[in-house]
């Protein structure tokens, strides 16, 4: 499969918060939007909260996780674990 560059633009506030997410969960800005492409491309929806958080449980973390399975992760890569306690804490 080949890979392409894409460029777009976003307000800096924006992006410079969201880039602190990510450096807090152990991903890079890239890895985040290829995660948000694939569901985006796999469920034919906007893999937004309102959508894909509301109905998540346990299997569909596993489910979500398998998908990506094959990316590499950073060297500070954050555990499945470690990524889905807060969120499911807000949710169960």
């Amino acid at each position: 499969m080949s890979s392409v560059s894409y460029n777009f633009r976003v307000d800096e506030n924006l992006k410079n918060q969201s880039f602190e997410v990510f450096k807090r969960l152990g991903i890079t800005p890239a890895q985040a939007i290829k995660m948000f492409l694939k569901e985006a491309a796999e469920t034919n929806s906007l893999p937004l909260r309102s959508q894909a958080m509301s109905n998540a449980t346990p299997k569909t973390w596993a489910e979500f996780f398998d998908k990506y399975a094959d990316d590499v992760p950073d060297d500070d890569f954050l555990t499945e674990r470690q990524l889905t306690l807060p969120v499911e804490r807000d949710l169960f």
